[in-house]
């Protein structure tokens, strides 16, 4: 279990490092939304809480709720994670719904792929 929360705080750095820059990215660079509420500190708290208040659901209820499958737990899990934080990004930056759901998206596809290619090189 203890080597199951290592990994677990491992993940969430690397999903907050990861997420907070493409969600970075996309605001001033793909969208280029301006400073104001789209001010660097906003986008990384933004990128913490994002990720916080969703990887500790992907790890630790998903794979238990109803024993599910290892591939459907993630898949529904991550699901959840792209829908909850682009909600989060939707109201916390006031912006439009899709803008927020393609960040979203991306965000966890860059975090979800990189986390899948350290699996297979290191555990």
């Amino acid at each position: 279990m203890l080597i199951y929360t290592y990994r677990f705080l491992f993940a969430l750095v690397l999903t907050i490092f990861i997420e907070t820059i493409i969600l970075w990215i996309f605001i001033r660079k793909i969208f280029k939304f301006k400073e104001g509420k789209f001010s660097t500190s906003n986008i990384i708290f933004a990128g913490i809480m994002a990720s916080f208040s969703t990887i500790p659901y992907v790890w630790y209820i998903f794979p238990i709720l109803i024993y599910w499958s290892f591939k459907l737990s993630l898949i529904l899990s991550e699901i959840f994670a792209i829908l909850v934080e682009a909600i989060f990004y939707r109201f916390y930056f006031d912006i439009k719904f899709r803008y927020s759901l393609l960040i979203s998206f991306v965000c966890n596809l860059f975090s979800w792929g990189l986390w899948y290619l350290l699996e297979i090189l290191l555990f």
